[in-house]
């Protein structure tokens, strides 16, 4: 069933780079929007019954390319083409990239937390000293608090660009 569908900035940008590469697979896509495959699978399944994008199967795999009339949309959507999308497309893999990144950086409080724990154990157990033990976790605890603090407000500041 084709129809029409409002084609928000992020369909807007599907069409661009499966434009742009001429056959896109979908994990590439999901990848780059930083979604999951579910999510870009139903994107894309809407863009294929409105007739923006047809679906084909190359060795098993299936790729998404432009229709004429996914052409059409972003030809005239974009003033004659769909070169003014490259700078929507490079901000969605610069996010998805960032989200990567702060994902990595969210093991970090863990880690301090060990480490509080660990001295711990070592001035309580080996070194007899159990206030330095205390006093060691209790920094750490500090660390841990403050760097779960500072990546959690870089992910939100980041989200919300």
């Amino acid at each position: 069933m084709k129809g029409k569908i409002k084609l928000d900035p992020i369909y807007m940008s599907i069409l661009k780079i499966i434009h742009k590469k001429t056959y896109v697979h979908p994990t590439e896509l999901a990848e780059l929007f930083d979604v999951s495959r579910q999510a870009m699978d139903y994107r894309l399944k809407v863009l294929v019954e409105a007739g923006y994008v047809d679906k084909e199967y190359v060795q098993g795999k299936v790729y998404y390319k432009l229709t004429d009339v996914g052409l059409r949309v972003i030809s005239n959507k974009w003033g004659g083409g769909p070169s003014k999308l490259v700078e929507k497309e490079d901000h969605w893999r610069e996010k998805g990239e960032m989200n990567h990144l702060l994902n990595q950086f969210s093991v970090l409080p863990v880690l301090f937390l060990l480490i509080g724990v660990f001295g711990l154990l070592y001035f309580s157990i080996f070194a007899g000293d159990i206030l330095r033990g205390f006093i060691s976790l209790l920094i750490w605890l500090l660390i841990t608090g403050f760097s779960y603090l500072v990546i959690r407000k870089a992910k939100r500041s980041y989200v919300n660009r």
